[in-house]
């Protein structure tokens, strides 16, 4: 715990953006409610639901359009997943080489961006799928899911500024904690 003490700021608030986009991003993808039909069914990616009785959409057959959003939102939440593992070993962990910092966080941003844009395609897939026809409404699990994908994206920009400011100015703070080590 003490190594994440002497953490940037810039690593400490991506480690709050990302844990807080990976949260919100797995309560959009398990919820049944990204589609609500004139009927009063509700529709997620994994059950369709009328009433109080919900179905399982995979013993049956289903649109293409489902399977899009499934696939990708699943992509999504491995690479996020990875990213923050990533993101918890960065952060909890003492880094000896420069080098291996920034292969870190180039890894952590190239997934951030990954992620948020697997997500987006998918909540474009499925807005593209019943829009133009009119056949459903947005339920609050789709604007949740576009939350998650700003969190992804602010933690990608967070992770660039950190980088930049490592390649610029190096690292600085475990410099200071060497020098207050040294004074007392």
């Amino acid at each position: 715990m003490s190594q994440f003490k002497n953490q940037s700021v810039y690593i400490k608030s991506a480690l709050c953006t990302l844990t807080l986009g990976f949260v919100t991003h797995l309560v959009s993808l398990a919820s049944p409610y990204w589609l609500l039909t004139g009927s009063g069914a509700h529709l997620g990616l994994w059950l369709n639901c009328v009433d109080t009785s919900c179905q399982s959409m995979a013993a049956s057959p289903v649109s293409e359009w489902i399977r899009s959003c499934q696939v990708l939102d699943v992509m999504s939440i491995v690479t996020s997943l990875a990213s923050l593992t990533v993101m918890l070993v960065t952060a909890f962990t003492h880094n000896y080489k420069q080098q291996q910092r920034k292969a870190r966080h180039i890894f952590i941003i190239v997934l951030s961006f990954i992620s948020a844009v697997f997500l987006q395609i998918a909540i474009a897939v499925a807005f593209r799928a019943n829009f133009p026809f009119g056949v459903a409404s947005l339920s609050w699990s789709v604007p949740v899911g576009i939350i998650a994908v700003v969190f992804y994206g602010i933690t990608g920009i967070v992770m660039i500024i950190d980088l930049l400011r490592l390649i610029f100015y190096g690292d600085t703070q475990r410099t200071h904690v060497k020098q207050s080590g040294n004074i007392g």
